[in-house]
């Protein structure tokens, strides 16, 4: 038989033992080795009244995560406070996301932030929830070296910080329907990759880091109140010019229309009224535009000179014509060496082809009456092309074939070079 002094150190040794125990079972958790299937009986807790509940303070930890094939991928990091913030702190409009940290993986990861909250038609009916998850796009972390880090994670280790507005995880109301209350809302960061699989509507918080969640206040959509109507106000008026302005008096009628027939209206059939009124204002002639002037001089001669016809239609032998104080080129093949021929102009010397090219594209080709035409490209003024009855009759022959004449030298307006290129 035992001595009672033996009894009593035994009872306090076992004491000491189941103490230990304890102590190291509460240490497990604190360390956070989190599971799927403990993460996952979490979301099925009450959820916290705050409106904004912030994580505990940025710490170490490392948690585990299960994929569909049972196999396990584990990370290690630090993460600091995941904070949800709205524009007014309405919570329907797009929120703005906080959070920072590394993840220890030997290869890529992504990262999401999910939204996920239930929606009813009223407070009432919570049992019969609608479930509904967003997702933004992936936040890729950027790789880091880090001798700390490094320490901790070896080869392989991801750096992550967030700080933005998220468009796509705004709750859209329109889809929403009948249902104006919204509530077990809340934000979680959510590792993936290759192996790991999203988390969806069944299991929301498969794979969320642990503590990094964010909740919300249960919310309302209020319908917004429509404006008064505005009962028996006058409409604006409108005008409109009658007949021209006249001895400096200038007519309009003015029209305006009641937009209820509520009390703008007419004793005699109750219709919503129109009224119309005539005003007298002052106004002033504005004199029609002065028709432009000619570039240069106007050249234009009797249709007979010398007893030579002056050629009023194009010819095989033409090569330009004269109209309203301008030359215009007319020709299309720029034959017998034109083609590679250049002249002076203000902005030095430039090819026949581009000053044709460009009193074209500043002055058109002219009125089609009135014109003279000329057998050389600048109205009698040359240049001349190789041909030699360029060079003998620049102007205006006798007859086609017939290179002579009173008219050979006869000039007609010039290409104005100095305002083609002013």
């Amino acid at each position: 038989m035992k001595s009672p002094i033996k009894l009593l150190v035994y009872i306090i040794s076992l004491s000491l033992i189941l103490v230990a125990y304890n102590n190291c079972g509460n240490s497990f958790q604190a360390a956070g080795d989190f599971s799927s299937e403990l993460t996952s009986k979490r979301s099925t807790g009450p959820t916290p009244a705050p409106v904004i509940v912030k994580p505990p303070v940025p710490s170490s930890f490392e948690f585990t995560l299960e994929n569909n094939n049972a196999e396990k991928n584990s990370y290690f990091g630090k993460l600091n406070d995941l904070q949800v913030s709205f524009i007014d702190s309405n919570p329907l409009e797009a929120p703005t996301i906080t959070s920072s940290g590394f993840l220890c993986s030997d290869a890529p990861v992504a990262i999401k932030i999910i939204r996920y909250f239930e929606t009813n038609t009223n407070d009432e009916l919570i049992n019969d929830s609608r479930k509904h998850i967003l997702r933004s796009d992936n936040i890729i972390p950027a790789s880091q070296s880090n001798p700390e880090v490094n320490n901790l994670c070896g080869n392989g280790n991801f750096n992550f910080n967030i700080s933005k507005s998220f468009e796509n995880l705004k709750i859209n109301t329109d889809i929403l329907g009948d249902d104006k209350y919204i509530h077990n809302d809340y934000f979680l960061i959510e590792v993936s990759d290759e192996s790991l699989p999203e988390s969806t509507l069944a299991s929301p918080m498969s794979n969320q880091l642990p503590d990094k969640i964010a909740f919300i206040d249960p919310h309302t959509i209020n319908n917004p109140e429509p404006p008064e109507p505005m009962i028996g106000a006058w409409g604006p008026w409108t005008e409109k010019k009658i007949g021209d302005c006249n001895n400096g008096k200038q007519s309009f009628e003015l029209i305006r229309t009641c937009n209820d027939n509520l009390e703008c209206k007419t004793v005699e059939d109750k219709l919503s009224k129109t009224e119309t009124k005539t005003e007298q204002r002052n106004c002033t002639v504005t004199p029609p535009p002065e028709p432009p002037k000619p570039p240069g001089n106007v050249y234009n001669p009797p249709d007979v000179v010398n007893g030579i016809k002056t050629p009023r239609a194009k010819t095989f032998w033409s090569d330009s014509y004269s109209v309203d104080g301008q030359c215009y080129c007319d020709t299309a093949n720029f034959d017998h060496g034109l083609i590679n021929m250049s002249a002076n102009t203000p902005n030095g010397r430039k090819k026949i082809t581009q000053i044709c090219a460009d009193l074209k594209r500043k002055f058109g080709t002219g009125k089609r009456t009135g014109r003279v035409y000329f057998n050389d490209i600048q109205c009698g003024h040359g240049p001349a092309n190789d041909a030699r009855d360029e060079k003998v009759c620049p102007g205006i022959p006798r007859r086609g074939g017939d290179y002579t004449g009173p008219r050979c030298n006869e000039k007609g307006s010039s290409w104005n070079l100095d305002k083609l290129y002013d």
